[in-house]
């Protein structure tokens, strides 16, 4: 498997003879995908949409892989096993679920450096909704110049302010102190 790149790699390098590790053939497509995934997952940086995309595919391709060989397929088992082969937290699996709903132009903002994680707490709301937040976020790059100075917390402060503006229930702000010892305490 990319048996291809390793020997282009030592053939460069002048090696006559190379190293292999012998495994078993795929037994289907959705195999042959995870097992790509898996062996490129510290070859590539992903921005948030691609490694979106990445996350949905081998949700997919696991449910796949797992009904062909009647073995259970619950959605817990899958996203532990995409976590795991993504080295992330079944939450950040979540997350990046929660990202796909984003509509478009919030994706962009997101590749193009804006917090992500912040982004997907409008995930729920309807596209008028994002289009709003998006708007306002257009507007901070205006003022700002650039993504990388739009805070997390101003993101998450606002899609706050919107999600009570729809709803109209008043959430308690999180208050974080943190005593002298360095601790943080969230009241």
């Amino acid at each position: 498997e990319s048996g291809h790149r390793r020997y282009l790699a030592a053939k460069s390098a002048g090696l006559t003879s190379i190293p292999v590790i012998e495994t078993t053939v795929p037994k289907s497509e959705a195999e042959q995908r995870i097992r790509l995934v898996k062996m490129n997952l510290h070859n590539r940086t992903y921005i948030p949409s691609v490694k979106a995309k990445e996350i949905e595919s081998l949700i997919y391709d696991y449910k796949t892989m797992l009904k062909e060989q009647h073995q259970p397929c619950d959605m817990a088992t899958i996203k532990a096993k995409v976590a795991a082969d993504e080295e992330l937290s079944i939450k950040s699996i979540e997350k990046y679920q929660q990202f796909l709903n984003l509509i478009p132009e919030l994706q962009k903002m997101a590749d193009a450096g804006v917090p992500w994680s912040a982004l997907v707490q409008c995930s729920t709301f309807p596209p008028d909704q994002q289009q709003l937040v998006a708007l306002a976020i257009r507007g901070e790059l205006e003022r700002l110049g650039d993504a990388e100075n739009i805070s997390r917390q101003w993101i998450v402060s606002f899609i706050a302010r919107r999600r009570q503006e729809m709803t109209g229930i008043t959430e308690k702000p999180k208050t974080v102190s943190k005593p002298r010892n360095g601790t943080t305490i969230i009241r």
